[in-house]
């Protein structure tokens, strides 16, 4: 089984990469216009209007059924409606969707000032939908947006300095933004400003005060932030050592759909930490982070299905979940892969493939990998041909490492 402490934490300090429909995180678009629509600081207190002016604002913003209402309204140059006139294009609610469109009013709303529709287009750039993709302009309208307080633009602004998207890359400036955002209670930047301390990126190094900003997120019903919680329960960090807290957290953002989750509380189940031992309960949960593309996870269901270990035995499904995940560079896949293919397990029997997969796998440095290219290419087996030289850099790269049958082979090699 695959160590179930796969760090989540730096596999996904950035939000953006747990997105699956390529929206970052940080994307401030909303279903609905908030009350603040109708504070001091909005378009209605800086725009004189007429009493059916603002009936016909109030009718276009709390009325989904009028958008010929709220486009009247938006037309008079107001841009609280524009703004959700932007929205209402852009989740095709009442009207016919249309990315293009909404940046048309997000645009018109951003231009006098208003900082969810200045967050959204920003977001539009960033994606490129609407209009052609631009890293600049998308940065200009979250810095915008975030420099009146708007936490998710504080946020997204954040993400292009940690990716360096737009701007020069700089840690420093990420956290700051971050900090503003998760002051606010923004759930996605709470997560990305606990992963900057875990990981001592932009700020002193401290799981301390990564575990107060992750669990504070966790709380909120973050799932990438109860992983991690879980995982920093898991090994200790920050927190007092314990399987069941892991486990529970695991649970709770697993229960969310989030693949690292799963993974990690099928680990917890296969190897009895935290739980009942259980490999049903464990192939359950596996199967679910497999299926979602994780590659840990279809290593490990491979190996379920190789052994018979809570699912019916099966030599043809474990070759098609480890190719999966081989294929995803997983380098213990390779490595089984190359094995199966030298002993003909559930495929036919191929020497030539099989040093492929060896070769994927021992290039990226698995010990075990390098021992047996070493052997195949010290004896010659099948249609691979004896050859000492690349037989003495593979036994070498593995005693490197400590392998002590690699050292013997070695010594075998060059008759010493």
């Amino acid at each position: 089984m695959v160590n179930a402490a796969s760090s989540s934490i730096q596999q996904n300090a950035l939000c953006a990469s747990s997105s699956s429909d390529g929206y970052p995180s940080s994307a401030c678009t909303v279903s609905t216009v908030s009350s603040s629509a109708f504070s001091s600081s909005s378009s209605f207190a800086s725009n004189a209007m007429s009493c059916s002016s603002v009936v016909s604002m109030a009718l276009g913003l709390l009325n989904a059924s009028s958008p010929s209402c709220l486009r009247r309204v938006a037309e008079q140059g107001h841009r609280a409606a524009q703004y959700s006139l932007g929205n209402a294009y852009w989740h095709g609610r009442g009207v016919v969707q249309s990315y293009a469109d909404a940046v048309v009013w997000y645009r018109c709303a951003a231009e006098q000032g208003h900082g969810g529709a200045q967050c959204n287009l920003g977001s539009a750039y960033w994606l490129g939908q609407g209009g052609t993709q631009s890293d600049a302009e998308a940065v200009t309208w979250y810095g915008a947006a975030a420099k009146q307080g708007n936490a998710h633009a504080q946020h997204a602004l954040g993400e292009a300095y940690w990716l360096g998207r737009g701007v020069t890359q700089s840690y420093v400036e990420a956290v700051a933004w971050y900090r503003c955002a998760a002051e606010q209670g923004h759930g996605d930047a709470e997560c990305n400003l606990g992963a900057a301390y875990w990981l001592g990126r932009g700020v002193t190094q401290s799981y301390v005060e990564a575990v107060t900003w992750v669990g504070a997120a966790a709380k909120r019903g973050n799932a990438r932030a109860q992983c991690a919680l879980g995982e920093a329960y898991w090994h200790g960090r920050g927190v007092a050592q314990s399987d069941v807290e892991a486990v529970a957290w695991y649970r709770c953002a697993a229960e969310q759909g989030h693949g690292d989750a799963e993974y990690n509380l099928g680990a917890a189940y296969w190897h009895g930490r935290g739980v009942a031992q259980s490999y049903v309960e464990a192939v359950t949960w596996i199967g679910a982070a497999a299926k979602r593309g994780n590659a840990y996870a279809q290593c490990a269901l491979g190996e379920a299905y190789l052994y018979g270990r809570g699912i019916e035995q099966s030599d043809i499904e474990a070759v098609v979940w480890y190719r999966l995940a081989a294929e995803q560079g997983n380098a213990v896949a390779q490595h089984v892969l190359g094995g199966v293919y030298l002993y003909g397990v559930g495929v036919a029997q191929s020497s030539v493939t099989a040093v492929s997969w060896y070769e994927q796998a021992a290039e990226q440095g698995f010990e075990q990998a390098q021992l047996e290219l070493g052997k195949l290419y010290q004896t010659g087996e099948g249609d691979v041909a004896p050859h000492s030289g690349r037989a003495t850099y593979w036994l070498r790269r593995a005693a490197l490492q400590g392998n002590e049958e690699a050292s013997e082979a070695l010594r075998a090699l060059n008759g010493s």
